[in-house]
């Protein structure tokens, strides 16, 4: 059993060492990057890093989530309306016609 404590303490030892090897060799690699105003892939390396979605990887969705986005972010395209109140008095029923004209965009 001794052997076998010092075989797992050498094999975590050479481990640790090549895993530090590994982190200064993909830091002095990103800093690059950095130093080369490569930003994009700067990015991705901390994507990777961190876990987070591999560039070029797609969303997926397609067509039908595309139409759905256009629809949610085109409603604050239309413009304001452009109809003005009459002057003067109304009656309530001229009222009614010019709120539904207005809500209408007749």
């Amino acid at each position: 059993m001794a052997k076998d404590r010092e075989g797992v303490k050498s094999v975590q030892k050479e481990l640790k060492g090549e895993l530090r090897r590994a982190k200064k060799g993909y830091k002095e690699k990103i800093e690059g990057k950095l130093e080369d105003n490569s930003t994009r892939e700067v990015w991705d390396g901390l994507k990777r890093i961190t876990g987070q979605k591999q560039a070029g990887l797609d969303e997926g969705g397609g067509q039908d989530r595309a139409n759905k986005l256009n629809v949610f972010f085109n409603r604050f395209d239309v413009p304001p309306p452009t109809h003005t109140p009459p002057a003067g008095r109304m009656s309530q029923s001229a009222a009614q016609r010019h709120i539904q004209d207005m809500t209408h965009g007749e």
